[in-house]
């Protein structure tokens, strides 16, 4: 068996849907508001930690960068999740 979880983000709002063996739900996602969780300056620490740290995590960001994913990567995954699946 196959499953794949589907989420869709359109204009603000965002959807998930269930695939399973190939075969979405009969019923079609309910597209609902999808509020930031984060504000400005963390969306910016997740850019910076995903696209400029983690191709190269050494050097004179690495304090930074560790203390991003020892103290703060964990509360935002979880903003996040609630976000879209609370």
């Amino acid at each position: 068996m196959v499953a794949r979880l589907i989420i869709r983000e359109q204009d603000g709002q965002v959807a998930v849907s269930f695939q399973r063996d190939g075969h979405l739900d009969a019923t079609p996602p309910e597209f609902r508001p999808l509020e930031p969780p984060l504000t400005a300056e963390q969306r910016e620490d997740l850019r910076w930690y995903l696209e400029d740290y983690l191709p190269a995590p050494y050097g004179v960001w690495g304090d930074k960068g560790q203390a991003i994913a020892d103290e703060k990567l964990g509360d935002w995954g979880v903003a996040l999740f609630d976000t879209v699946f609370g």
